[in-house]
């Protein structure tokens, strides 16, 4: 409701300051953690492509488990046998 009423005011006003300033550091805030996060993501990529692949050879299972579960509108493997 506040921010509603602050848009109706004028633009030198405190709220409309108030505003610009929130907007201004969400915008920093979210630059700041894509600043972060797509080097730390290319930096450990190859990291974690390494840590799949010795996993898949040392046990030989799959490195993603997914397994069923029976819900609602499902049938287990149970009760079908």
């Amino acid at each position: 409701m506040l921010k509603v009423v602050c848009l109706w005011l004028k633009q030198g006003s405190a709220c409309w300051r108030k505003t610009a300033r929130n907007m201004y550091y969400r915008l920093g805030k979210r630059l700041l953690d894509l600043v972060i996060a797509i080097p730390a993501l290319i930096i450990l990529l190859p990291v974690l492509a390494l840590v799949a692949l010795l996993v898949r050879i040392k046990l030989g299972s799959p490195v993603l488990f997914c397994h069923g579960c029976a819900g609602a509108l499902t049938v287990s493997d149970r009760d079908t046998g």
